[in-house]
């Protein structure tokens, strides 16, 4: 792993998420992160049309730290099908962490992996108190 040079006052060079049309490149991004913060295990279905319609892009285990995430990525622009949905949401009600992310979430993403919130409604309540910075700053080279 590589870091990225950082430009004046400690401020990435390339501040906006790599990629951010792109889902493939998001995938990248967070499985990085998923990485450098202990993740070792990941699955992402190659082939959506050979598993269940809406079934979330990325599953994500640390079972270092009993930690199992459930993401369904997006572009930015992005749309959220009902299907999507109702699996977040029905994972959700099953008491896992379970989100849908843009590259803009970076933020979440972060605090989703390590733990510190577990949902996105915790992590806006977080924001809104003061608690956590959203913009969180890291760039991890391939």
């Amino acid at each position: 792993m590589t870091v990225r040079p950082r430009g004046r006052f400690g401020h990435s060079q390339n501040p906006a998420p790599r990629d951010q049309g792109d889902e493939t490149g998001w995938q990248r991004q967070v499985l990085d992160l998923a990485r450098l913060v202990g993740y070792r295990l990941a699955y992402h279905t190659h082939d959506s049309r050979r598993s269940a319609a809406g079934f979330p892009d990325l599953v994500i285990l640390n079972p270092r730290d009993g930690r199992l995430v459930f993401l369904e990525l997006k572009a930015e622009r992005g749309r959220t099908s009902p299907e999507q949905l109702a699996w977040i949401a029905g994972l959700q009600a099953c008491g896992q962490v379970a989100e849908i992310v843009k590259p803009s979430d970076i933020g979440l993403v972060h605090a989703l992996l390590t733990g510190l919130v577990d949902s996105r409604m915790e992590w806006e309540a977080a924001l809104l108190a003061g608690l956590v910075d959203s913009r969180m700053e890291w760039e991890a080279g391939t």
